[in-house]
C-alpha cells in the first residue's frame, strides 16, 4: 500500500514539474524579450507596455519595474506605477500589478485603487471626438456656462477636440504659439473602423536617457520621441516607429491580445493602422494642461468644436 501511495506521488511530482518545465520553456516570458536598450537590466517589456498604453490612454504615465518576478507555471508578475494627471495638477500615484500567465493572457490586478481614480483606465473614448461626428461632450460655446467656469479656473487638464483634421505642421506651430500650455497627447487620425482614441504622448518618457542599441534608431527613427526636437517629421516618424515596434514583437502583441486594455490595437488592427500611417497622419485633438485664460484663448482662435474637462471632479 505504502508502495502504491509512493508511486501515485513520484508519478504527481513527474506531473508538476512536467507541466512547470512545459509551461516555462513555451509561454511568453517578459523576461526575455529581444534587445532595445544598451542596459543589462529587462526594459523591453516595459517599454513595450508603455507603448501600448500610452498609445490608447491620453495622459497616463507609466513607470514599470525592470524585472518581471517569475511566479511558477509560465506566469510572471511585475509592478507598474501609474502616474494620473488630476486634480490640481497633482499626479497621483496607482500601483497596478500585471501579470502575464500560463494561458498567455494578460491580466491586471489593482493594489491600491482610490476612489477617486478608479476610472483611469475607463472612459478614455469619449475625450476626443472624430470630425464630423454628431454628438458633444462639452461644447465650448462664447459665453455659456462651460466657457465661464474654464475660464475662472487656475488649473485645466483639458481634451480639446478639433472640428477638422490637422496637419501635423499645424500642430506644432499651435504648440509654439501657446507655449504657456502644456501639451501632453496628440489625437491622431486612423483607420475607419477603429473607434477608440490613438495617439502619442509627449510626456518624457523614463527611457530617454537610456541608449538604444546599435542600428534600432534606424529601424525605428525617433522611437523615443523626448530624446529630440519636436517637429511634424519626429512626431510622425515616432508614431510609425511605435506602431513598427508593436508589429515586430508578434509574441508580445499575440500575447496582450487577450487583455481589455489592448483595446483595439490587436490582430489585423495594427497592421491597418501602420500602413495608414506611412501614408499620412494627421491631428483632430490634443490634450493639454494649463490654466483656463490661457486654454479658452486657444479655444476662441483655433475654434476648438469640443472640450473634455479631465479634471472635473476637483471643482
Amino acid at each position: 500500500m505504502k508502495r502504491k501511495i509512493l508511486i501515485v506521488v513520484i508519478v504527481v511530482v513527474i506531473a508538476i514539474i512536467g507541466t512547470h518545465f512545459y509551461t516555462t520553456n513555451t509561454s511568453y516570458n517578459p523576461n526575455n524579450e529581444e534587445k532595445i536598450f544598451d542596459s543589462d537590466e529587462n526594459l523591453e517589456y516595459g517599454y513595450l507596455l508603455t507603448t501600448i498604453l500610452e498609445m490608447q490612454y491620453p495622459g497616463l504615465e507609466i513607470v514599470i519595474d525592470d524585472e518581471c518576478t517569475s511566479m511558477g507555471f509560465g506566469s510572471y508578475e511585475t509592478n507598474a506605477y501609474v502616474d494620473y494627471f488630476y486634480k490640481q495638477g497633482d499626479t497621483s500615484t496607482t500601483t497596478v500589478k500585471f501579470i502575464v500567465n500560463e494561458s498567455n493572457a494578460f491580466t491586471t490586478t489593482f493594489v491600491e485603487l482610490d476612489e477617486a481614480y478608479e476610472d483611469i483606465f475607463t472612459g478614455t473614448a469619449n475625450e476626443f471626438m472624430l470630425p464630423g461626428e454628431l454628438y458633444n461632450i462639452n461644447y465650448i460655446e462664447k459665453d455659456n456656462d462651460l466657457y465661464n467656469k474654464v475660464k475662472t479656473t487656475d488649473y485645466l487638464d483639458a481634451s480639446l477636440s478639433f472640428g477638422e483634421e490637422k496637419t501635423l505642421d499645424e500642430i506644432v506651430e499651435m504648440m509654439v504659439k501657446y507655449d504657456q500650455l502644456e501639451f501632453i497627447w496628440l489625437a491622431l487620425d486612423h483607420v475607419d473602423n477603429y473607434d477608440w482614441p490613438i495617439g502619442l504622448s509627449l510626456l518624457d518618457s523614463k527611457y530617454a536617457d537610456i541608449d538604444l542599441i546599435k542600428n534600432i534608431d534606424t529601424n525605428y527613427p525617433n522611437l523615443i520621441l523626448s530624446n529630440n526636437v519636436i517637429t511634424a517629421d519626429t512626431i510622425k516618424q515616432s508614431y510609425i516607429s511605435n506602431l513598427k515596434l508593436l508589429k515586430d514583437h508578434s509574441d508580445f502583441m499575440n500575447m496582450i491580445s487577450s487583455s481589455v486594455f489592448a483595446a483595439y490595437i490587436v490582430d489585423d488592427t495594427l497592421d491597418e493602422l501602420y500602413n495608414h500611417a506611412l501614408e499620412n497622419v494627421t491631428c483632430y485633438g490634443v490634450r493639454v494642461i494649463g490654466s483656463g485664460e490661457d486654454i479658452i484663448e486657444m479655444v476662441d482662435n483655433e475654434k476648438i468644436n469640443n472640450l473634455c474637462m479631465n479634471n472635473e471632479k476637483s471643482f
